[in-house]
């Protein structure tokens, strides 16, 4: 019973804890919140040396060709950015020429992209998302998604669509998460349901191992010390990465009588 009331306990505590700490996160003010990220950024910069990204590890792109009039183009940033942040990727929008199923092909080869998304409004489509996954290329018809919608909703639908979209031609579907832009969706109005634009977090491993298959993958990123054990970081650029570039290669001057230690993962730096 002891260990059954434990286990409630821990359980509670680790919903209770990162609701109270979100909750506290949103009271401060933006100022407060700058502050915040400042000084983690020392802390890190301090014990790891900060991030940094290898240079040439980022490989190919996606387009989402931007082909419709119905929506401006300041109205799919936010959701890019987010797609760019989280998978690391060359994610980019550019405004082109509306296509058909016939001219797609040619299009795409245009484009000089190794993945790309069509953005239309065409009603002789029969459908809203159409993809080609051997071609690499797929068509997101807005047209639909305009029944039964005011502007506000009209737009919010096309650019979960256009993130829904783009994860099918990047190889990502079926989320395991529920309500999820990646769970089934029949009619516009489920997109109405659908709270965030953001892919789920299985979605990640899953668009890595498709996109590499049409030579797409993420750049490198890891801690200035990561990247000295690795054998691969830039030259140092402040005082921290300076003595972590100089005791990381003491470290491996020493040779196999002496050999380097490595740390566990979490461990104190």
């Amino acid at each position: 019973m002891k260990n059954k009331n434990l286990i409630l306990l821990l359980a509670c505590c680790c919903t209770i804890i990162p609701a109270a700490m979100a909750e506290g996160a949103s009271k401060l003010t933006p100022e407060e919140r700058q502050a915040r990220k400042e000084k983690v950024f020392a802390i890190q910069m301090r014990r790891n040396g900060g991030m940094v990204r290898k240079e040439g590890s980022m490989t190919g792109r996606i387009v989402i060709v931007d082909a419709q009039t119905k929506v401006d183009g300041d109205a799919f940033k936010d959701a890019l950015e987010q797609l760019r942040k989280t998978l690391r990727m060359d994610i980019m929008i550019e405004k082109g020429n509306p296509v058909t199923l016939a001219t797609a092909p040619d299009e795409f080869k245009k484009t000089r992209a190794n993945m790309a998304l069509f953005i239309v409004e065409d009603d002789s489509i029969p459908g809203t998302i159409l993809v080609m996954p051997e071609n690499g290329w797929g068509i997101l018809n807005i047209a639909p998604l305009a029944a039964g919608a005011g502007k506000e909703k009209f737009v919010s639908r096309v650019v979960k669509e256009t993130v829904r979209a783009f994860a099918l031609v990047a190889g990502g579907a079926n989320s395991q998460y529920p309500h999820s832009l990646t769970g089934p969706v029949t009619k516009p109005e489920d997109l109405d349901a659908i709270d965030s634009s953001r892919l789920p977090a299985d979605m990640q491993a899953r668009i890595f191992n498709y996109a590499e298959g049409f030579g797409v993958k993420p750049y490198i990123q890891t801690t200035y010390l990561n990247a000295c054990r690795e054998g691969w970081a830039p030259a140092p650029t402040n005082e921290f990465q300076k003595a972590i570039w100089e005791r990381v290669k003491a470290d491996k001057e020493r040779g196999p009588t002496n050999p380097i230690t490595i740390p566990p993962p979490n461990a104190k730096k």
